[in-house]
């Protein structure tokens, strides 16, 4: 089994944009970055729901894929230098979305409800697309919903 294979053996709408970038660039170092804009864009949406790779996420998508390709050694570096752990806060926050969904009658936009709700917040901030921005665990742990 190759090592990239090994990435995909969790459920894949909790797998964080990065390691779906991460496997696909040990699966084949030159991939194409439109195709890959596509398929994060599905998996997001997946994920989340239709209609959330707006035209700002769909920019900060394209930014990261970009920075990924263009970077792939410092990308790669920042991973191994603790930024790997942000993908688990990744995963919390799209679990903690389908528990909020499944207790409330109508479902969260994370983007519109983000400024109302302190749960909501600290979600959108948990499954930011690009890692370099999204939430570590301090920030979590001290965020607005936790200091009530």
């Amino acid at each position: 089994m190759k090592f990239h294979s090994k990435f995909y053996g969790w459920t894949t709408n909790y797998i964080s944009p990065e390691i779906i970038i991460l496997s696909k660039l040990f699966e084949n170092n030159d991939f194409d970055k439109d195709n890959m804009i596509i398929l994060l864009k599905n998996k997001l949406e997946e994920s989340l729901y239709v209609g959330y790779v707006n035209s700002t996420n769909h920019k900060i998508l394209t930014q990261l894929v970009d920075y990924v390709y263009n970077n792939k050694m410092q990308f790669l570096i920042s991973l191994i230098d603790g930024e790997i752990f942000k993908t688990d806060i990744y995963s919390m926050g799209i679990t903690l979305y389908y528990i909020f969904n499944y207790l409330v009658d109508t479902p969260i936009n994370l983007e519109l409800d983000k400024e109302t709700n302190k749960l909501v917040s600290l979600i959108y901030n948990m499954t930011l697309i690009d890692y370099r921005s999204r939430f570590n665990i301090y920030k979590c742990t001290n965020s607005d919903y936790f200091n009530i």
